[in-house]
């Protein structure tokens, strides 16, 4: 198959199909070497006390619990990918930007790669904003539901869950308020 001829609109559908496999190999690539990095920066960075640190409201100097014993490992892995994803996503939105830009209008363009950055700054803002008070809330919330019956015991697998979930659902709502704010 030929190279792309820069002068043509169009492109055969072989060759989409193979550029699409590159970026798709180049994004998964960028994913594994990014785990790897992940892994060295949570172990040593103690990333884990990073996000049990908005519990200690309710738990105190209490550390958490696991009940299995490949809890800690598994809790390191799903760390590590999480951060691994995190330091690729520039390299897999550039993959996916290369792949989809040359078929949007020089106006598209233009309105794409501003709204790009102002939804990872409002992502980060709704991501902190989880990480300090959200969290905190929640689990002293939920601290106090049948305590006179149930003692707290909190286990770090259904804890990550948790604390990541909302710290994805707050960063993902306020780039969705921007969306709701402008179809007003």
């Amino acid at each position: 198959m030929g190279k792309r001829n820069r002068g043509s609109a169009e492109m055969p559908f072989l060759d989409h199909l193979e550029e699409l496999r590159w970026r798709l190999i180049k994004s998964i690539a960028a994913i594994i070497i990014g785990f790897i990095i992940g892994f060295l920066i949570v172990s040593k960075f103690n990333v884990l006390e990073l996000l049990i640190d908005p519990s200690r409201p309710v738990i105190g100097d209490a550390k958490l619990k696991y009940l299995s014993p490949g809890d800690p490992f598994f809790v390191t892995l799903g760390l590590a990918l999480t951060v691994g994803g995190l330091l690729a996503f520039p390299i897999i939105a550039s993959q996916l930007w290369g792949f989809i830009a040359p078929a949007l209008q020089p106006r598209e363009k233009r309105a794409i790669v501003p709204a790009l950055y102002l939804g990872l700054l409002l992502f980060t803002c709704g991501v902190a904003l989880a990480y300090f008070f959200a969290v905190p809330i929640t689990l002293q919330f939920f601290s106090t539901f049948q305590t006179e019956s149930l003692e707290q015991n909190i286990v770090i697998g259904p804890y990550i869950g948790l604390a990541v979930k909302i710290l994805l659902a707050f960063g993902l709502l306020v780039i969705n308020g921007l969306g709701l704010v402008r179809t007003m």
